[in-house]
């Protein structure tokens, strides 16, 4: 469980494990051979000023401070929720910071069910990290579940994972080989207003940290470090790259794009900054219109969704023939003495045929028999 390193000891990398599957077993039930991984240097990390280092220096504290937990009798884990728009790197930099194995999944893979996430948890030795990504991927809130089960032809909101499996997994629940003590807990997720306030709740979730799109700072930093080699080159062929810097920068709105998203694109320009300057605009315009366009077809399908729900309803009812109920006569209108003459029943019958209604009904005292068709009966 010791970080890659160096023969003098640095720390050059770390670790990632991922669950692996079992022949003939469509469920995860152990983890891979950890795979090495090169370590990122922190200032690579572009997040909000001063985040990663917060971040860095609360997770430091927690792994020296172990005998201080013992001592006041609380669990010795920490939790931190990372949400926002992906793309950042930021576990992994974290990672080669501390010098910790990582063992990471996602719940919106396919496969996971309580079970086997409670199996490979237990697997995970003290003094690692937990990383699960996509967290709100696993299972819908407490409000969806109950609109879920007022609608009985809801059918979109099952999950293998419940949110209890995931609570007991927190909490240390069903460990067997390992003691979930000394585990750093790192949850991420796009959408933190899906997720459930138990989940996030101090005890398993101590800190809170939001990722944003990047600033006019992030970009240019960016950019700089695509292109900061060309500003060495020979005085015929040296580019004036802050000015190229700064005009890049200019072209891109603020918080409007993640690091992963400029990064792919100075990719393709990753030799040419003068390319990539003037290229952003149009990829700006492009990547702005797709994103209305896609948020336009997003509506349409809610709104084709909701209209075949409807229909579905209507079609379940379609057939059914509602009978009318005839309500009992009243005392006044069936004590003795009292008939319906022949007209009256007749015309009852005709109206009930044809529009259900129940007529009015009309009685006449008589001091003689019931007469029917005329005819007296006895």
């Amino acid at each position: 469980m010791v970080p890659f390193s160096s023969f003098d000891g640095e720390i050059t990398g770390w670790k990632l494990h991922v669950p692996n599957m079992e022949r003939y077993s469509s469920t995860p039930s152990r983890w891979s051979e950890a795979r090495v991984k090169k370590r990122r240097p922190l200032e690579s990390l572009l997040l909000g000023e001063g985040m990663i280092e917060a971040l860095l220096r609360d997770a430091q504290e927690f792994l020296d401070s172990e005998s201080w937990y013992q001592a006041a009798g609380i669990p010795y884990r920490r939790g931190y929720l990372l949400y926002g728009p992906p793309g950042t790197g930021k576990m992994y930099t974290l990672a080669g910071e501390l010098g910790l194995e990582i063992f990471s999944f996602s719940l919106a893979s396919h496969g996971w069910d309580d079970s086997a996430l409670a199996g490979v948890v237990s697997q995970i030795p003290p003094k690692a990290i937990l990383l699960i990504e996509d967290i709100d991927c696993a299972f819908p809130s407490r409000e969806e579940e109950e609109r879920a089960k007022k609608d009985p032809f809801n059918e979109g909101l099952k999950s293998s994972v419940t949110l209890s499996g995931v609570l007991n997994v927190l909490d240390g629940v069903g460990s067997v080989r390992y003691k979930e003590e000394g585990r750093l807990f790192i949850a991420t997720t796009n959408y933190i207003e899906k997720l459930d306030p138990a989940l996030i709740r101090p005890g398993r979730i101590d800190r809170k940290l939001q990722y944003k799109y990047t600033n006019k700072r992030q970009i240019r930093a960016l950019f700089m470090r695509f292109f900061h080699t060309l500003a060495n080159l020979e005085a015929d062929q040296k580019l004036d790259i802050s000015t190229l810097a700064d005009v890049f920068t200019d072209s891109i709105p603020e918080e409007t794009f993640s690091v992963a998203e400029i990064q792919g694109f100075l990719l393709l320009w990753k030799t040419d900054p003068s390319s990539a300057v003037k290229k952003i605009k149009p990829w700006v315009e492009e990547e702005l219109f797709q994103r209305k366009a896609e948020e336009e077809r997003k509506k349409k399908r809610e709104r084709e969704e909701r209209k075949l729900a409807q229909s579905q309803r209507d079609n379940c009812y379609e057939g059914l023939v509602t009978q009318p109920i005839i309500p009992p006569l009243s005392d006044s209108q069936t004590r003795e003495g009292r008939h319906m003459t022949p007209e009256q029943i007749k015309g009852s019958e005709d109206s009930h045929s044809v529009s259900g209604a129940v007529p009015e009904i009309q009685m006449e005292p008589t001091d003689g028999p019931l007469q029917v068709n005329g005819s007296h009966k006895p």
